[in-house]
């Protein structure tokens, strides 16, 4: 069975239908005699057959089978009608005309997510009929590598930039309409398979992306009411909800979808699409108690964008980017400007900023020269900054709060284990595909679990990044004498924005793109030089940091030695905090010092930690 969209008259259903009822067209059962002998003369034969009839829909709906599309002036027989369950199935033997078998007949479906109208073919196995909502996206593998989702990311950013209103680029690059996939086929390749690749979304409302299919000239049947009935729901769901909203829970995260890829597809497998061939996306986009639906097949009205830039990527495919919010204008004094007010503020008005990269994805075919993209402008890639996210370093921190006197030295006074990582720029020009270093950094994510608290002094924990963010970032309190043992607290995580910016320069082939803002080598600031945790106690108001780091400028640093200064006992060697590479520490427990826990400790310290740094691997036994 093949599903498509069909053309009709719409307006002109009530007239057929009042001209077709189950008693003039269907024989009688268990006869070979139409009940109407007009309808006998019509039909030209006398034979019928006893045929299963097998329905499956996702809900209750009314079913009629038609020899042909009705329409009006036509003489579309009906040749049965029958209502499913009300869960969607129905299984039934009727009687049909014996000539239809081998025949392509019409069937129009009236329930919720059905598809209105399909064509099917009479088999003498009889029919069996399925929505066209069983087309799903399976997931596949993605045809892009990291770095050219990184890329497409970048180029949609330097095309359409973040929280600037895009208009301007918006009608320049697509011609203010939306535009949807066309597959080119012919006698070299004529089927393709299509696929779908998640590469970004920063809206901060819940948007949804939703896919349907249709033929050239079928345009007209494609309205919103038809999408809120037909394609809103998981069988033509591909990715979402996602929000970047603060407030947003983790699983809505945009992140966790990059570069994931879904082959169009029905329960037979990859749709096998054809020249003529359409493909139209829908972002469904919740704010609050409004819903609202964007889709590329829609044509803007007077004072209008359109909702969606689509650009081609290296000819690899088709990039589409929505704005999830109304991108309409509206006429004032002879000209348009933007409407509904929102977001930036001018004055005492404020207006809507159309950026138009709320939700980015790209559209792939196999093979890749099936995908129609004369209409599609190249995706503007000049040089530009690169980003670059790094893998994360993890390990533990450990601290003894007895400072500056030695306490009972079992190192779990405070522990903690984190996840630090950094985001980092590079120039890339992507005609040549060459990075050119330094990198900067320009963002450092950090992500802490308090583990242990083992201390008689209530204390802060905080941490500072030497020589590039010494103001100390917060991160957790202890209260005196309260837990003395394992913490049970949600992740705390952030991100420390260091101030790198880039911006373009010059005109046409001279066209790059330049630093501004913080130049901070990322070679020169690795995690082991900047990363400077501490915790302030209590009692004392001291600061207690690794040895060898320094001090916040508010610390109170009066009456101690150099050692102390150090964060040393005064042997010179022993510290007061470490930082230990594993996540996975056994933890001192009370009434034992750490070197009689782990008996490699002294050696790491007394080597000056040339020797044994595995120390934390080898617990007493």
């Amino acid at each position: 069975m093949r599903n498509a969209l069909m053309l009709m008259g719409l307006a002109s259903m009530p007239l057929w239908f009042a001209s077709c009822s189950d008693e003039e067209n269907i024989p009688a059962p268990g006869t070979d005699e139409p009940t109407n002998p007009e309808i006998e003369a019509a039909f030209d034969f006398k034979m019928t057959t006893d045929l299963p009839v097998k329905i499956d829909y996702p809900s209750f709906a009314q079913v009629s089978v038609y020899d042909q599309l009705p329409s009006e002036g036509n003489s579309a027989r009906l040749l049965f009608r029958s209502f499913t369950g009300a869960n969607g199935k129905l299984q039934t033997v009727s009687t049909f005309p014996s000539a239809y078998i081998g025949k392509t007949v019409y069937v129009l479906s009236t329930g919720i997510d059905c598809p209105l109208w399909q064509e099917a073919t009479l088999t003498e196995n009889g029919l069996e009929l399925k929505a066209e909502s069983s087309r799903v996206g399976v997931p596949t593998n993605s045809p892009f590598t990291p770095e050219e989702m990184t890329e497409i990311r970048s180029g949609v950013l330097q095309a359409l930039p973040e929280d600037e209103d895009n208009r301007e680029q918006f009608e320049k690059y697509t011609h203010g309409i939306n535009l949807d996939t066309r597959l080119k086929t012919d006698d070299n390749y004529p089927t393709a398979n299509v696929s779908v690749t998640f590469v970004d979304a920063v809206g901060h409302n819940y948007n949804t992306l939703y896919y349907y299919t249709y033929k050239a000239g079928e345009e007209s049947t494609i309205t919103e009411t038809w999408i809120r009935h037909n394609i809103i729901n998981d069988d033509h769901k591909l990715f979402g909800p996602v929000s970047t909203d603060p407030n947003a829970s983790s699983a809505n995260d945009p992140n966790r979808y990059r570069n994931n890829t879904m082959i169009l597809s029905d329960v037979n497998g990859a749709i096998k699409f054809t020249d003529e061939d359409r493909i139209g996306f829908v972002l469904q986009s919740r704010s609050g108690n409004t819903t609202k639906y964007y889709y590329t097949s829609q044509v803007p009205e007077e004072g209008q964008v359109g909702q969606c830039a689509t650009f081609v990527y290296r000819s690899k495919g088709l990039v589409y980017t929505f704005e999830d919010q109304d991108a309409s204008t509206w006429e004032e004094d002879g000209h348009f400007v933007p409407y509904p007010p929102f977001w930036v503020t001018e004055g005492n008005w404020e207006y809507n900023v159309s950026d138009f990269n709320d939700f980015t994805f790209i559209v792939t075919t196999n093979p890749q020269e099936a995908i129609d993209d004369e209409e599609f402008p190249d995706l503007p890639t000049p040089p530009y900054y690169l980003e670059n996210i790094g893998a994360p370093q993890y390990g533990t921190v450990l601290f003894e709060d007895n400072y500056p006197d030695a306490g009972d030295y079992d190192m779990n006074d405070f522990v903690a284990t984190y996840a630090l990582r950094q985001i980092t720029y590079i120039h890339f020009d992507p005609e040549s595909g060459i990075s050119t270093p330094p990198n900067y950094l320009g963002a450092v994510d950090y992500y802490f679990v308090p583990k242990w608290d083992g201390a008689w002094y209530g204390c802060s924990f905080n941490f500072m990044l030497d020589d590039i963010h010494e103001n100390p970032i917060h991160i957790y309190d202890l209260a005196a004498n309260q837990t003395m043992g394992a913490l049970d607290v949600e992740p705390i995580q952030g991100r420390i924005d260091l101030g790198f910016t880039s911006a373009e320069t010059g005109e046409g082939d001279d066209k790059d793109c330049e630093p501004t803002g913080t130049e901070y080598v990322a070679e020169d600031y690795t995690f082991d030089r900047i990363f400077n945790p501490f915790i302030t106690t209590t009692n004392n108001g001291y600061e207690i940091h690794l040895p060898g780091y320094k001090a916040s400028a508010s610390a109170n640093l009066e009456g101690l030695t150099d050692w102390q200064k150090a964060y040393k006992l005064e042997d010179g060697q022993h510290p007061y905090a470490a930082n230990i590479p594993t996540q996975n520490y056994l933890i001192v427990t009370e009434q034992m010092t750490i070197d009689q826990f782990y008996p490699d400790f002294t050696k790491w310290v007394e080597s000056n930690k040339t020797t044994n740094k595995d120390w934390y691997e080898h617990p007493a036994q």
